[in-house]
């Protein structure tokens, strides 16, 4: 699904914390250019970044498991087909 909509994606590992023994914090900037359909949206063409993490477990130096969060919104933001209000503080 992602390498279809962003055929030039890109991952790169901007930080890398040891948790707690086996456990590691992987904290990642994706970037690509929309060109095929993402979440039912029509390409854009346009670049894109947006932030992520991942939590993973690591046994004998090989991933055992592990799970991430990706920001859509900043997907979304991106491609122009929403946007976050800003809020004051007034």
């Amino acid at each position: 699904m992602l390498r279809a909509a962003f055929p030039d994606v890109h991952v790169i590992i901007e930080e890398m914390l040891e948790a707690e023994g086996d456990r590691i914090i992987v904290r990642t900037r994706t970037s690509g250019t929309h060109r095929g359909v993402f979440m039912g949206i029509a390409p854009s063409n346009k670049p894109v970044s947006w932030p992520g993490v991942n939590f993973l477990q690591v046994r004998d130096g090989r991933i055992a498991s592990g799970w991430g969060l990706q920001d859509r919104l900043a997907v979304l933001e991106h491609i122009s087909m929403c946007h976050t209000p800003m809020v004051s503080n007034d």
